[in-house]
């Protein structure tokens, strides 16, 4: 009886779920529709490639932190925060 109601339970946690899911699903999709119709589809598509090279960049540039990190530690230099390492081109 006790795993009878607790795979009722995992069947009722899955299907309210599935649902969470296709509801955002929809409102992507929804999203990159209208994205679509404002913009046109070139500007879109842009605009998705503009986030793909950001999210690189971001990824080099941590990357580049660590071996940062490690350098400073070789030579016993004090590490430079992830903060400041980021905002020194902004400077």
């Amino acid at each position: 009886m006790v795993k009878e109601e607790k795979l009722l339970v995992v069947v009722g946690i899955a299907e309210e779920l599935l649902g969470l899911t296709m509801y955002s699903f929809y409102l992507c999709t929804l999203i990159i529709i209208g994205l679509i119709l404002i913009g046109g589809f070139e500007n879109t598509m842009r605009l998705f490639d503009f986030i793909n090279i950001s999210v690189k960049y971001l990824y080099v540039r941590t990357k580049s932190w660590f071996l940062l990190i490690k350098i400073q530690k070789d030579l016993g230099v004090e590490p430079t925060t992830l903060l400041n390492f980021l905002t020194e081109d902004n400077k």
